[in-house]
């Protein structure tokens, strides 16, 4: 990684943990499973675990809160659970603006039905969850954010596994 695309990385890391996710710019590419924990978890690199994303066959790193998958040395999708919000969640998906697709959320979150917004060109999908209580018992949240190198939704459900729900995992809502 050269010192210009370092810096890059380093000022999309400082978005996300700001939680500035309307800014994202997309995951750069060629970053290393290193890379990107010392810039967003601050942990060691755990061992593999193998995995597949879409029709793609690759390795997942397992460091709570963050979910980092690679195909070979180069990171393809990161999920971070909970993820760090500067703003609201109706203002955050203003910001967005119109997503590329809309749908049920594949991260279910106990008490909460979970809608997940893919803006693929922004390398970005989140997934919110609200209360289905009335009155709700809690505000809505980001529930997860994944984040990738901008592409095409077809990129996205193809290459980046977009309409895997194999095995969908069950979030506790923020303060249980």
């Amino acid at each position: 990684m050269s010192g210009g695309e370092r810096e890059a990385w380093r000022a999309a890391a400082a978005i996300a943990r700001a939680g500035r996710w309307a800014s994202w710019p997309g995951l750069p590419a060629g970053l290393t499973v290193a890379e990107v924990l010392a810039e967003l978890g601050g942990a060691a690199v755990p061992a593999p675990v193998a995995s597949s994303l879409g029709r793609r066959s690759c390795e997942r790193f397992d460091a709570p809160p963050l979910r980092v998958w690679a195909d070979g040395a180069a990171v393809v999708l990161v999920e971070w659970l909970d993820p760090p919000s500067a703003t609201g969640v109706e203002e955050l998906l203003a910001a967005l603006g119109p997503p590329d697709r809309d749908g049920p959320g594949r991260h279910l979150r106990d008490g909460a039905v979970t809608t997940e917004r893919v803006h693929a060109a922004r390398g970005l999908a989140v997934t919110v969850a609200e209360s289905y209580d009335d009155p709700p018992s809690f505000a809505p949240c980001l529930a997860t954010v994944q984040v990738f190198a901008p592409c095409t939704l077809r990129d996205f459900v193809l290459e980046l596994g977009g309409n895997d729900t194999s095995r969908p995992r069950p979030l506790e809502p923020r303060g249980r």
